[in-house]
């Protein structure tokens, strides 16, 4: 992704320049979020103020499509997915249903956990015989004191594991772990995409073990490069301590960025061609590719993310004469 935005921004439209451009990924590797989004971000606003504008209207000029969106009313007031096919409820239909009289009629409740990651909101939805509400929506970081407080609720509405249903992918994962040590053991919820195809493919590959290996060798470098330039005063086995303690923290956050883009970059694909993906991935040449891949790509951020540390220890330590 950086190689396109380069491709973009430095090559093609000469927004920036090299050096810019080499600035700004080291500043979007130390600051928290996707390093791709990071990056178009901060290229953004440096091509904006390079155009000759003030930082007020590089600021107005990120924002303001966001802030459009966000106070314009939208057509589509809500829509869902089934089967395959989208349906958009349009305000004619909603405003038609709402008029019509209305006797509530109650069933077996169920209810139905979206766990959010990076801030953003969790939510319990209910619903019993024709009715549905939102239980509960909070911001809430911490995956066991969620997977508490829904349990505890729903014992007090009077249903259980069996009528929970759980969105699986990315974040879900851990999450349903959570639940499972508890003693709940709620259904899984992976929209349109068969978890067995997905569990198949990770397996077979290997894919989260071997990202959180390149996470973790990655952060190594990293902290080597700073301790070499001497901005940080660490040993090889306080490096070493610092980040096998993340460990958990990092299997998390790979296994919600792995499962998310996996879902998206598949999704395209029918049940024949994601067979055969599979079916090639279990081959010996497939498994062959992936680990050159793997060792590949591995050894590249490792020299990069030694030589970022590097060039922010260097950074940090230069003082002007």
């Amino acid at each position: 992704m950086l190689s396109l935005i380069q491709g973009q921004v430095v090559t093609q439209y000469h927004w920036m320049t090299m050096q810019e451009f080499t600035d700004v990924v080291a500043i979007s590797q130390m600051t928290p979020g996707p390093i791709g989004i990071n990056t178009a971000t901060y290229c953004g606003y440096t091509a904006v103020h390079n155009a000759g504008m003030s930082g007020i209207m590089a600021i107005l000029g990120s924002a303001m499509a966001t802030f459009a969106l966000v106070i314009m009313p939208d057509r589509k007031l809500a829509e869902f997915t089934l089967e395959g096919d989208l349906y958009i409820i349009d305000p004619g239909k909603l405003e038609w249903g709402q008029r019509q009289p209305y006797e509530p009629r109650r069933g077996r409740p169920v209810a139905f956990l979206d766990i959010a990651a990076g801030g953003d909101e969790t939510v319990l939805a209910i619903c019993d015989g024709n009715e549905a509400w939102i239980e509960y929506a909070e911001r809430q970081r911490d995956t066991v004191q969620s997977v508490r407080k829904c349990i505890a609720t729903l014992k007090g509405l009077g249903i259980a594991d069996c009528d929970l249903w759980e969105d699986a992918p990315g974040m879900g994962l851990a999450v349903i772990s959570d639940f499972n040590e508890s003693g709940w053991y709620p259904n899984e919820f992976f929209g349109n995409n068969p978890p067995e195809d997905r569990d198949r493919y990770i397996t077979t590959g290997d894919m989260l073990n071997r990202n959180v290996t390149s996470a973790l060798n990655s952060n190594v470098q990293f902290l080597r490069g700073l301790a070499e330039g001497g901005a940080i005063e660490m040993s090889e086995d306080d490096i070493l301590a610092d980040v096998s303690g993340d460990l958990d923290a990092t299997r998390e956050d790979t296994a919600s960025w792995l499962f998310g883009f996996l879902l998206l970059a598949y999704h395209p694909l029918d049940d024949t061609e994601l067979e055969a993906y599979i079916a090639f991935s279990q081959s010996d040449a497939g498994q062959a590719l992936n680990r050159a891949l793997f060792n590949g790509f591995g050894a590249a951020y490792d020299d990069i993310s030694y030589a970022l540390g590097r060039a922010v220890a260097l950074n940090m330590t230069t003082q002007e004469l």
